[in-house]
């Protein structure tokens, strides 16, 4: 981690104890004191910590007690490093679910992060879409945030080529870009 730091790499710290605690597995006090002492612990070198992964998979249905987890685990990070960047574990399935985002943000969760981050496992034309749909989203919740997307495929489940793939990477770089 030293040396990635000295050579420019941001590491994102992933705290999954986030999961366990929106399941209910973590009381929420154990979960907060887990994300101060983490936070605390590496702050000289991880300035992004990312609450969770994909908890909606897990959780369906619970915005409320998402946010909840995100309050407490946002809280501690800042106690523990006022400077760190705290993004909520990324929003996954936006195309069986687009109301997520939505979901989350009228629950509060908007307060309790610095980043929106969503995967999207979908074709690019729907990728454009649900983008536009997060924004409006924050937009109506009045929540200005950037968007990183952590995860996405060019595949779709299908082999393709390493030419094919790599054309994806292009394109979807040009569908994030214009959503800014």
């Amino acid at each position: 981690m030293e040396l990635a730091k000295r050579y420019g790499v941001n590491y994102v710290g992933m705290i999954n104890e986030a999961n366990r605690a929106l399941a209910g597995d973590m009381p929420l006090e154990e979960y907060g004191q887990y994300v101060f002492e983490s936070v605390s612990k590496f702050r000289h070198l991880v300035k992004y910590w990312q609450l969770g992964n994909e908890p909606n998979l897990y959780q369906p249905g619970i915005p409320e007690r998402w946010a909840e987890v995100l309050r407490v685990g946002y809280e501690a990070a800042k106690r523990a490093d006022p400077d760190c960047q705290v993004m909520w574990g990324g929003i996954t399935g936006l195309n069986v679910d687009p109301e997520m985002v939505d979901k989350l943000l009228a629950a509060g969760g908007g307060k309790y992060t610095d980043i929106i981050d969503i995967h999207l496992y979908v074709p690019i034309p729907e990728m454009d879409r649900l983008l536009s749909k997060v924004r409006a989203d924050m937009a109506r919740h009045g929540v200005d945030k950037p968007i990183v997307i952590t995860e996405v495929t060019a595949a779709l489940g299908t082999v393709l080529p390493e030419r094919v793939k790599a054309s994806h990477v292009y394109k979807r770089y040009g569908v994030d870009e214009a959503h800014d």
